[in-house]
């Protein structure tokens, strides 16, 4: 079951570069940033980026910027992509 999810899965992001567990592990951060949306208390990327958003470098602004866009992107482009997966294989 897992394998057939994974292979629709990973078939969908094909033409993106990287190997298999790269992106199973942007679906495992985008569920973690959903976690933390629902439930406040674990704050990881956002404790993170809120600390390297304080310290008034230039270049910890850019990174806090490009870690918040990260995550977004794993939360809204790759968890749902997974969960799509799972939807069409219990179909």
């Amino acid at each position: 079951m897992i394998d057939e999810i994974n292979k629709d899965f990973l078939n969908k992001w094909k033409d993106f570069p990287g190997n298999k567990n790269l992106k199973l592990t942007f679906v495992f951060i985008g569920f973690v940033t959903w976690l933390e949306f629902f439930l406040p208390q674990l704050n990881f990327g956002s404790h993170l980026a809120g600390l390297l958003w304080e310290t008034g470098n230039l270049f910890a602004g850019l990174a806090s910027f490009i870690l918040i866009v990260g995550v977004l992107a794993c939360a809204l482009l790759w968890l749902p992509t997974y969960v799509w997966s799972i939807i069409k294989f219990f179909k």
